[in-house]
């Protein structure tokens, strides 16, 4: 069974699976800043729910460098 909440760095690599290449360091960020996937803090601990992350992967625009 998978997982339903993930941490910052299990999130970073999901969404790799996606396609979608984020270091966890900018999901730090964006948590700072805003923007980013929607996440959720229990006590201490930052978790982002997959099915969320799925979301704001089918909504991501991933622009790719034309030089390749």
């Amino acid at each position: 069974m998978e997982k339903r909440n993930l941490n910052t760095r299990e999130a970073s690599d999901y969404l790799k699976t996606l396609g979608i290449e984020f270091a966890p360091q900018t999901l730090e960020k964006w948590r700072c800043r805003g923007g980013g996937p929607p996440y959720k803090k229990i006590s201490m601990r930052v978790y982002y729910e997959r099915t969320v992350l799925d979301e704001f992967a089918s909504g991501t625009t991933v622009l790719r460098n034309p030089a390749e």
